[in-house]
């Protein structure tokens, strides 16, 4: 049983539960054993994505490898799913993952989409009512593309996807359930849709933020409808988690499980430090990667519990012990990438070899509860 825990919580893991496949092998090691430490799965790696139950590579010769649950975003034309890293497509220069979606941009600046893809949308009598369909190939949707981005939403699989034209454009697609997109009327867009010009960076995983060329950050502002300047030195926001230009990571939300790297006792009232000299860091539900300046690799959460047992007993936090971190606990260095899904963590060191760590498979009792 969930202790301590709202009523809130309770619903959302078991609504989690019900997205859960059946298969797993995101880890890519070619077995659906979970790892408690790091391990090496595949070298000569430059960009690694992962979100649910599937990881993407693009390797350094802009080859892009993927393993996991496939449901048509592989690309290849099959939806057979494999557990260990296969080679699907080449001349790839970026890639952005959903739920059940997946993105391409080919270093032509062709930018394509594959698996499950938002195809219409119509003003229902409570909501707006959209229809999808199941792509197995990758199908073109724009061209001169330098960047893509990827917001998840594990309650819609498609999510909401940005990405930056040379002549620096920024353009959005996907459900807009709150407006994301900038559309408040909170219209699904199965087609994408002018955003902003004279951009440079999106500095967000989850709600957008981006900065443009005259240095200005711009931020969809849900809570009043607007896209509105953004007065804080940002270099990058990941949900409540922002790391300011000095490189501090300070966070307003306390969380449930340890995944902000406090004890979810303590106030929020006012920006907690977590930690200085910070160079990325990202989350899913229930963990946290920190990256230091200097290569070094920290995690934290995991401390939701379920039919007595901790959820870090996945192995996402990467220490051995299987146990939660209310605290950043450092795992490792020489890293120069991270990245999360709900239960495994992902690193690219400075050589280019992709570690992954955590769950490799869906047998634990934990997933259905």
């Amino acid at each position: 049983m969930l202790q301590s825990l709202s009523g809130k919580i309770l619903i959302i893991c078991f609504l989690l539960s019900f997205s859960i496949p059946l298969y797993s092998f995101q880890l890519g090691n070619g077995n659906d054993n979970n790892l408690l430490v790091p391990e090496i799965v595949l070298t000569d790696v430059k960009k690694v994505v992962s979100c649910g139950y599937t990881t993407m590579v693009i390797k350094k010769d802009g080859s892009l490898w993927v393993s996991g649950e496939n449901n048509g975003k592989f690309g290849n034309g099959q939806t057979e799913s494999t557990n260990i890293f296969i080679k699907v497509h080449n001349d790839i220069s970026d890639i952005a993952l959903g739920e059940k979606t997946a993105l391409i941009l080919r270093k032509n600046g062709d930018l394509f989409i594959t698996g499950l893809i938002l195809t219409t949308s119509k003003n229902g009598l409570i909501s707006y009512e959209c229809t999808y369909e199941n792509i197995l190939t990758p199908e073109k949707i724009d061209s001169e593309v330098s960047k893509i981005f990827s917001f998840p939403d594990h309650s819609t699989y498609f999510g909401n996807y940005f990405y930056i034209k040379q002549d620096s454009s920024l353009f959005g697609l996907g459900m807009n359930s709150f407006g994301e997109l900038g559309d408040f009327e909170k219209k699904p867009h199965p087609t994408p849709i002018k955003i902003d010009s004279d951009v440079t960076d999106i500095l967000s995983t989850t709600h957008l933020f981006y900065r443009k060329t005259n240095g200005l950050i711009m931020f969809v502002d849900l809570s009043i409808g607007k896209i509105q300047m953004c007065s804080l030195p940002l270099k990058k926001t990941c949900n409540s988690f922002k790391i300011l230009d000095d490189g501090t990571l300070v966070t307003d939300n306390s969380g449930f499980f340890g995944e902000y790297g406090l004890n979810p006792s303590i106030s929020t009232s006012v920006p907690n430090i977590i930690m200085r000299n910070v160079n990325d860091v990202d989350m899913s539900v229930y963990h946290s990667l920190i990256l230091s300046n200097d290569g070094k690799l920290y995690s934290c959460g995991g401390n939701c519990k379920i039919l007595d047992t901790y959820l870090s007993t996945f192995g996402f936090i990467g220490d051995g012990t299987g146990e939660p971190s209310l605290e950043p606990k450092y795992i490792m260095d020489n890293i120069d990438f991270i990245t999360t899904s709900d239960y495994s963590s992902f690193a690219i060191d400075n050589n280019g070899n992709l570690w992954a760590w955590g769950l490799n498979n869906n047998t634990s009792d934990l997933l259905f509860y």
